[in-house]
């Protein structure tokens, strides 16, 4: 049997629907890592001593980003519905007398809206992810300047041993 272009295509479009579900599981993966890296930095703000002893207003706002941040990230991983087309079975019902080359246009055209369809999902999980790990980024900025600051002024108010200001 020769090969028509329908059947490059077909082939050409299958190969592309694969390379997108396997980019949305790719930033599925990111987003549940952001979701870990924010968790654990969260978890050590809050057992740190040199945090919950020198707790300000900066570790408080830093953290609720970063609190954010996990919300956000979280969305973005809330299953969806992906096409997969063709469905094989609707395919066999509608096309298992027609020639080949017939076939093989349908399947171009399933794949295709299959991929239009995803591509929507696609950016809004892209879009979604970068939203999360800025916000991420955004909250270990403030909580890391904020406790620098407090430390580093705490250090130049405590009182040296003979009892003065150190300077």
């Amino acid at each position: 049997m020769a090969t028509t272009s329908a059947h490059l295509i077909a082939e050409l479009a299958r190969e592309a629907q694969l390379r997108q579900l396997g980019s949305i599981d790719s930033l599925d993966g990111k987003a549940a890592n952001l979701v870990g890296f924010a968790g654990v930095v969260l978890g050590l703000i809050f057992t740190s001593s040199a945090a919950t002893d020198h707790w300000n207003l900066g570790l408080t706002v830093g953290a609720s980003v970063i609190a954010l941040a996990i919300v956000v990230l979280l969305v973005a991983l809330l299953p969806r519905r992906y096409k997969t087309n063709p469905n094989p079975v609707t395919l066999a019902a509608r096309y298992m007398g027609q020639p080949p080359e017939t076939t093989a246009e349908a399947v171009v055209e399933s794949i295709n809206r299959a991929i239009l369809y995803n591509a929507n999902i696609q950016r809004w999980k892209v879009r979604t992810l970068r939203l999360g790990a800025a916000l991420v980024v955004l909250g270990l900025t403030i909580m890391s300047v904020s406790l620098t600051y407090t430390l580093a002024t705490d250090d130049r108010a405590a009182p040296s041993p003979s009892g003065q200001s150190a300077r």
